[in-house]
């Protein structure tokens, strides 16, 4: 398939047929040069064997690529949320060729054509429910995949397989599927466990101003669930990322453990000292006996309803939040440094390690180590 490359810009009325030109007839050295990937959708989409420029609409899967790909060199484009997690996260030092990338390509759920083709990308990433750009893209000549939002750890490593075909790096997205899977399986073996004790009740909050919780839609159900707690999100058909709750609600559910993600700067102190305005947080069990978390944050948010390649160390990190005394026998501290060590050759310093495991944020929270 031969690459086709930008004649004119869009102009307002979007006549895409004018905006790339090419043939879309294959000579027999191209065919050598691509293949055929199916995606989630069972769409079967032709891509070049080596890509080497993909531009990402799912915000934890830029971390996805880097991982699998081993540098981010092919990465052209990512939205503005996932460039905001890179200026945080540790991947800025990783793969500072990402500095640069194209934040603009797509805003306010629609593709900005002019930008996509300054980057004019191999092939671009969706989201299942963002599928109904493929039609367009294809018009435009380029080629675009989906991967599900993952609702369970198959559906996770099943988008990982998918990017390792897209990649043509099948084995190294084996190797993060096979860590994954003994990780799940070490719980699975300690289930027995938790068997006698009461599921702690545990409440992940997105954003704190909104009250978004997470519901039982992705994986975030089955990884509390593994560290013998209970998500009470799922109680309320209501409750979900993108939906706010309010006080009465936190107070009914009164959970044992509140887990804060990184999609803005609260900490536990914000809670302990009672300080967001309009919230009483002084009488939640979580506050009162100081079982207020930051998650982590490795190359991507670790938050679990985000699945990336440190999912499974978020699971272990979570166990020690929620049942420390019986998973006493986890090291997160050196299970992560050995992540880092074996997948990215990497050796974290213990200032980094501290600044991943959000060491600082929890001081004033109940041990976990």
């Amino acid at each position: 398939m031969k690459k086709k490359l930008l004649a004119a810009t869009l102009m307002a009325a979007m006549t895409i047929t004018t905006v790339f030109g090419g043939s879309a007839v294959l000579a027999a050295d191209d065919a050598a040069s691509t293949k055929v990937i199916t995606d989630s959708m069972g769409n079967e989409v032709e891509v070049p064997t080596e890509i080497k420029s993909m531009a990402i609409l799912p915000m934890p899967w830029i971390s996805v690529v880097y991982a699998l790909n081993g540098s981010g060199d092919i990465i052209t484009g990512m939205q503005q949320v996932a460039k905001n997690s890179y200026e945080t996260s540790i991947l800025k030092k990783l793969a500072p060729e990402l500095e640069d990338t194209n934040t603009t390509f797509f805003a306010d759920g629609e593709f900005n054509y002019e930008e996509l083709a300054k980057i004019n990308p191999d092939v671009v990433m969706l989201f299942e429910s963002q599928s109904k750009h493929i039609d367009k893209l294809k018009e435009v000549g380029i080629p675009a995949f989906t991967i599900k939002y993952a609702d369970s750890y198959d559906t996770l490593w099943n988008d990982f397989s998918i990017i390792g075909n897209v990649l043509s790096k099948e084995e190294r997205a084996q190797e993060f599927v096979d860590y994954q899977k003994a990780d799940v399986q070490y719980f699975e073996d300690r289930a027995a466990d938790l068997e006698n004790l009461d599921d702690v009740k545990v409440m992940h909050i997105y954003t704190i101003d909104e009250l978004a919780v997470a519901d039982n839609s992705g994986v975030n159900n089955a990884t509390i669930a593994y560290c013998g707690g209970v998500n009470v999100g799922e109680s309320n058909s209501d409750a979900s990322s993108d939906t706010a709750i309010n006080m009465e609600q936190v107070y009914s559910w009164n959970p044992e453990v509140i887990l804060l993600s990184n999609f803005d700067d609260v900490v536990p102190e914000d809670l302990y000292n009672n300080t967001i305005d309009g919230q009483d947080w002084s009488q939640v069990e979580a506050v009162k006996n100081h079982r207020v978390y930051k998650i982590p944050q490795g190359i991507y948010r670790w938050d679990a309803d985000c699945p990336c390649t440190e999912t499974t160390l978020c699971m272990k990190w979570m166990a020690k939040v929620i049942n420390p005394e019986v998973f006493k026998d986890i090291d997160i501290r050196q299970d992560t440094k050995d992540f880092y060590k074996n997948f990215f050759n990497y050796d974290l310093t213990d200032e980094e390690l501290d600044t991943i495991l959000a060491t600082e944020a929890n001081a004033s929270s109940e041990s976990i180590y």
